[in-house]
């Protein structure tokens, strides 16, 4: 389609996700996100066994609070440093390469975020879901 992006997880990689102009929700001091739909063909694994039982996402804890990145070969605990943006960022790097998307939640079970990055001061950067899908008026899927 015409003005579409094709992302795919290398130059030669087949596509994993087309998106559009409207697909890109933008924060007002940083930068934003592409949400956009994965092509039906992609083989994900980073998945939360118990989403059907989820009826919202939650907002991101206080500060301080405990955070469980979960990823189908293991789950990582962080401690939540601070928020920037639309991201949380945790004391101690969670995430590893490859489990952007994994879900992450709160000491209550609840989810609110999706694993994003690494930095390099050994932080983990997580995507506040209430945010995304609050500024791009989506919700889950009953």
């Amino acid at each position: 389609m015409l003005n579409d992006t094709e992302y795919a997880l290398s130059p030669a990689g087949p596509l994993i996700a087309r998106a559009s102009k409207p697909d890109v929700v933008l924060s007002d001091i940083d930068r934003g996100v592409v949400l956009a739909s994965i092509d039906s063909g992609v083989n994900t694994s980073n998945v939360l066994s118990t989403s059907a039982e989820l009826k919202e996402i939650g907002s991101l804890p206080p500060i301080g609070s405990q955070l469980t990145l979960i990823t189908n070969r293991r789950s990582a605990n962080g401690v939540l440093r601070r928020t920037k943006g639309l991201f949380a960022v945790t004391t101690e790097r969670i995430t590893e390469p490859g489990e952007g998307g994994a879900p992450v939640l709160d000491s209550s079970g609840h989810l609110v975020a999706m694993g994003y990055a690494g930095t390099e001061r050994g932080e983990s950067e997580l995507l506040s879901l209430k945010w995304a899908f609050d500024k791009a008026g989506l919700r889950l899927a009953p």
